[in-house]
């Protein structure tokens, strides 16, 4: 019975490794400039309005 114990307490060791070593994420793969980023939002978000806009316009046509 005291392997067993053992067996138990080493089982929880390695786990409790494995949860700690998970936690940690980082932030990006790759090193993007933040202005490249910014630059690419706002031509996502400008397309979007034109798209609505157009979309908007057909709608009342």
């Amino acid at each position: 019975q005291v392997s067993k114990q053992l067996t138990i307490q080493m089982a929880k060791n390695m786990y409790s490794k494995k949860v700690m070593q998970h936690g940690y994420v980082p932030k990006t793969s790759q090193n993007v400039p933040e202005e490249e980023a910014s630059i690419i939002i706002l031509v996502i978000v400008c397309g979007s309005v034109i798209f609505q806009i157009i979309k908007s316009i057909k709608k009342d046509i």
